[in-house]
């Protein structure tokens, strides 16, 4: 049984991870912004 993988599959695999990346460095950014207001909001640093 042969696989093809066309640059199409390709190019759409990789869009996928790149979106995968992006959601993945806004959810850390959200965590990164609430805790420091946290840290803040207690008085830590």
């Amino acid at each position: 049984m042969d696989c093809v993988v066309t640059e199409e599959d390709k190019l759409a695999e990789l869009r996928y991870k790149l979106t995968r990346k992006d959601a993945r460095t806004k959810q850390l950014e959200m965590e990164n912004e609430l805790l420091r207001d946290f840290h803040s909001r207690t008085g830590r640093k």
